[in-house]
């Protein structure tokens, strides 16, 4: 029986600070982040919780340093957000997509 229930099942941060490539895969149950200070735990959880919450607000700040940010959870949706070096004017600073393996660029 499918309760509905599901959960992040991986986190994968590309070029995080310009050179760093985050793959996270998460338990259902308990998962532990941690780190030296500098090392860009708060970033990783700051960039799950703009895309996660904000849809199309991600912080101009966190923006900067990393090129995409997707999450897929337990049931295989995909949230993916990709930074893109070329934008119009007047447009906003980032998109995000929802749904399976969907990917928008800012």
């Amino acid at each position: 029986m499918n309760t509905g229930i599901f959960y992040i099942e991986n986190i994968e941060i590309t070029k995080l600070f310009g050179n760093k490539t985050i793959k996270w895969h998460l338990r259902p149950d308990v998962n532990i982040l941690g780190g030296i200070n500098g090392s860009g735990k708060s970033t990783i959880l700051k960039a799950c919780y703009e895309l996660l919450s904000k849809w199309g607000v991600f912080d101009l700040k966190c923006n900067r340093l990393m090129d995409s940010v997707s999450i897929t959870f337990s049931n295989k949706s995909v949230i993916t957000w990709k930074h893109s070096s070329v934008k119009s004017v007047g447009e906003p600073s980032s998109q995000f997509a929802e749904g399976s393996n969907q990917v928008v660029n800012d």
